[in-house]
C-alpha cells in the first residue's frame, strides 16, 4: 500500500471514529432530553390528577356534611355536582367515600 493510500485509510478511520462519537453524543443527549421531558410531563400530569382528586374529595366531603345535616338530595346534587347515585352510595358512612 502506498503512503498516499495509507493516509486515505487513516483519514477514513478518523472520520468514522468522529462520526461514531457524534452519534453516541447525540444519542446520549437525546436520552437526557427525553428523560427530562418525561419527568416534566409526569410532574404536570401528577399535579393535575392531585388537584382533580382533591376537588372530588372536597365535593364528597361537602355532600357528606349536607347529608348529615339532612339537606334534600336535589340540593346536594345541585351544589356538589355529584350524581344522585354517588350520593346515595355514600350512605351515612363517610369512610366509604
Amino acid at each position: 500500500m502506498s503512503e498516499e493510500e495509507l493516509e486515505v485509510q487513516f483519514k477514513r478511520r478518523d472520520f468514522i471514529w468522529l462520526q461514531r462519537g457524534a452519534l453516541a453524543k447525540a444519542r446520549k443527549d437525546g436520552l437526557k432530553e427525553g428523560r427530562e421531558k418525561g419527568r416534566e410531563e409526569g410532574l404536570k400530569q401528577g399535579i393535575e390528577q392531585g388537584i382533580e382528586q382533591g376537588e372530588k374529595k372536597a365535593r364528597f366531603d361537602t355532600a357528606w356534611q349536607m347529608l348529615h345535616d339532612q339537606f334534600p338530595l336535589e340540593i346536594i346534587v345541585k351544589y356538589t355536582g355529584l350524581t344522585e347515585e354517588e350520593i346515595k352510595a355514600m350512605g351515612e358512612n363517610k369512610e366509604d367515600v
